[in-house]
């Protein structure tokens, strides 16, 4: 019979291998996650239907939640890194930001007419997606760059 209370420990090899490998399905993740939002950020500057929205929503919620799961297992076994924490807090703010564009463009879907929802011009949407993210989540595909006027 087994003595109650006892728990078993990990040896610090073990410890050492379980953090390597919780970092490497942090990263693997986290690049998932990061490509999915810059897809849906992309995708959030076109028109888009109600089921895809929720869709949407759906799927960077549960990426979310997975790296949440991750850092949770990573800070039982050992103290977080920095880069780590880092990661996770701009994945918790651009997945709260993306998600209530979503929910606003589902609002707006819902109230408003089919015939209105056509000649609405695509420039609403992506000029929308601008204004909501801040510029040092949205850089510019081209680099930083300075601009005088003339």
């Amino acid at each position: 019979m087994e003595a109650e209370g006892r728990t078993k420990k990990m040896t610090e090899k073990g410890r050492s291998y379980e953090m390597e490998k919780c970092c490497s399905s942090f990263r693997k993740t986290y690049l998932q996650w990061k490509e999915n939002a810059r897809g849906i950020r992309l995708r959030l500057r076109e028109h888009c239907s109600i089921e895809m929205l929720e869709d949407l929503k759906f799927r960077i919620q549960e990426q979310a939640e997975m790296l949440q799961g991750i850092v949770e297992r990573l800070h039982r076994i050992g103290a977080l890194q920095p880069d780590v924490v880092q990661k996770m807090d701009t994945c918790n703010e651009l997945t709260l930001s993306l998600i209530e564009m979503i929910d606003e463009r589902i609002e707006e879907a819902v109230q408003v007419d089919d015939d209105e929802k056509e000649n609405t011009p695509d420039f609403v949407y992506k000029s929308d997606v601008h204004l909501r993210l801040p510029k040092k989540n949205n850089p510019s595909v081209f680099g930083d760059s300075l601009s005088s006027g003339s």
